[in-house]
């Protein structure tokens, strides 16, 4: 189905949003310095920093996405954890929380989607001292929600594939769900000393410091990255205004509906998902397997983080593609996918 198919007021805003989002397009450069100034290095092992240890740190040559202030504490995490989530340098993390946060329309929608899920606007007083973790959880999915629906209904990929030019499924970079750090536990040394070191830089600056640990995958086991994320109180006070989000659907049109966290988030991924020309770098030439795996045992029942997203979102607010689905009545349990 053509992009620009719909209710005359999506195609308009399609136009608009194409525009926006080539304004906000940026340059590697740019994306590559705010990374730089974001995220600095510290010790996967030993959760030193540079600052302290008065070294320059070396990154995983693989991966590129996390920094080690000897070899000894690099071959102490190999075999501790990061030989399983260890990826090639075009599918690491940093690469793409960059782009995020380089981008002044993302990063402000990011900002609103936490400071909702951390319930700021409903603290009596804001303590800006008070230390803030939360864990995203981010996938990769097929840019065409067609190939999406295969995948659920267990299609395999392999067949999908061989149907496309090149063998290539584009994905792009979503965030399933967040999850807060549990009270009972302890934030870790890093967790720390990231949190102060972000929030002593801010000075009297009124905004809460917020430390995100950062996976592609399902479980709390495999963080790839801790980030830290400066939640300003303006951004606090419009959550707490509350203003009804203006949606634009291809079925409905012009259609406005809460503030709330899973809405913020769904907006969040929809700027993502519509950014056609890929201004904001979050894209991939091919899906990787595992996130076409993780596609597949959400159909089967066996994750559910990406369901809820699924269910959350009501697959972007477009149940256009429920027809398409020839064999949906075999699927019960696919329903509650779609709007009604």
């Amino acid at each position: 189905m053509a992009q620009n198919a719909g209710h005359p007021d999506f195609i308009k805003a399609q136009k608009e949003q194409k525009k926006m989002f080539q304004k906000l397009g940026l340059d590697r450069s740019s994306i590559q310095e705010t990374r730089e100034q974001i995220m600095k290095p510290c010790c996967q092992h030993c959760e030193r920093s540079e600052e302290n240890v008065g070294e320059r740190f070396k990154r995983c040559v693989q991966c590129k996405a996390v920094w080690y202030c000897s070899v000894e504490c690099q071959k102490l995490d190999w075999k501790a954890e990061h030989r399983r989530i260890c990826a090639p340098a075009d599918y690491g993390i940093h690469k793409y929380l960059g782009s995020i946060l380089a981008n002044p329309l993302l990063r402000v929608q990011l900002m609103m989607t936490v400071a909702l899920f951390l319930e700021l606007q409903n603290r009596p007083q804001h303590d800006f001292d008070t230390f803030f973790c939360v864990h995203l959880h981010l996938s990769f999915e097929p840019t065409d929600r067609s190939i999406f629906f295969r995948l659920l209904l267990g299609e395999d990929p392999a067949f999908i594939k061989s149907e496309l030019p090149g063998g290539k499924i584009p994905s792009m970079l979503q965030v399933n769900a967040m999850t807060a750090l549990q009270s009972n536990i302890e934030p870790s040394e890093r967790k720390r000393q990231l949190w102060n070191e972000n929030r002593k830089a801010l000075g009297q600056k009124k905004s809460y410091v917020v430390v995100a640990e950062v996976s592609l995958k399902e479980d709390l086991d495999s963080v790839a990255s801790l980030v830290p994320l400066e939640i300003p109180l303006l951004v606090v006070e419009q959550a707490k205004k509350a203003e009804p989000i203006q949606l634009i659907t291809p079925l409905t049109g012009t259609r406005k509906i809460p503030l709330t966290y899973d809405s913020a988030l769904s907006m969040f991924n929809n700027s993502i998902r519509m950014d056609h020309k890929d201004s904001f770098k979050l894209r991939r030439k091919d899906t990787d397997e595992a996130d076409l795996n993780v596609i597949k045992n959400v159909g089967r029942g066996l994750l559910n983080g990406q369901k809820e997203k699924i269910l959350r979102e009501k697959l972007y607010f477009d149940g256009r593609y429920k027809g398409s689905i020839t064999n949906i009545e075999d699927h019960p349990e696919l329903l509650p996918f779609f709007e009604r």
